[in-house]
């Protein structure tokens, strides 16, 4: 499956840890092209007015995946905010680098391989599918 779960899905997900609110940024050709400097500026400076960011130690943003952990590191300081790249974790949430590593790329990889109680380790929930079914 592309994605794990669609958004109304991950909008639920989130709800249930009690998060207070959440920003959904429309993922479209204008943003695809956008650098990452720009997305810091337009994104997680005008428009959230971030003073902490906290992602994966993997995670890159920007056209061509051009931003990461150390540039907003270096930008952070002179835009007013903190960056906390978080240790990659296997399934029993020790830190990894390695293959082992819980990611949605393992977990779609678990799914068509028809691994399923592996993805719901993974996921730390079963996997769910939700659609329309027609008649036919």
């Amino acid at each position: 499956p592309k994605l794990l779960c669609d958004l109304d899905q991950k909008l639920e997900l989130l709800e249930s840890t009690g998060i207070d609110l959440v920003v959904v940024i429309r993922f479209d050709e204008e943003r695809a092209a956008e650098t990452a400097d720009e997305f810091v500026q337009e994104v997680l400076v005008d428009c959230l007015k971030a003073r902490t960011v906290i992602v994966g130690a993997d995670f890159h943003f920007g056209k061509g995946r051009g931003g990461d952990v150390a540039l907003l590191n270096r930008l952070g300081p002179d835009l007013g905010f903190d960056v906390h790249g978080m240790a990659l974790v296997d399934v029993d949430g020790m830190p990894t680098a390695d293959e082992g590593r819980v990611s949605s790329t393992a977990i779609r990889r678990a799914l068509v391989a028809g691994e399923v109680e592996s993805a719901a380790e993974m996921l730390g929930r079963p996997h769910e599918v939700r659609g329309v079914v027609h008649q036919g």
